[in-house]
């Protein structure tokens, strides 16, 4: 795990996992416990404008529709066992 410290601009565009994400609060809110964030600078001022953010979470894959294009996953979240639908 490295450690990197980056200016940013008073509330940073965040894409959190491909989609936009504007309720965030904290930033610290949006660094993912497994995954990577890669921030753009738009115009070279060294201040970052946006964080893309990938978050990973592992589960382990129940069913596939591919009618309706979406894959069910089970994931033990904390010793819950939640089910989620993901396109």
């Amino acid at each position: 795990d490295k450690e990197k410290y980056i200016d940013l601009i008073d509330n940073v565009s965040v894409i959190y996992n491909n989609q936009s994400y504007s309720s965030y609060g904290e930033i610290s809110r949006v660094i993912p416990d497994e995954g990577y964030i890669t921030a753009l600078d738009n115009n070279d001022d060294g201040i970052y404008d946006v964080l893309f953010v990938y978050d990973y979470k592992n589960g382990l894959v129940e069913a596939v529709d591919s009618y309706e294009e979406k894959v069910f996953v089970t994931r033990n979240i904390d010793g819950v066992i939640s089910k989620m639908g993901i396109v």
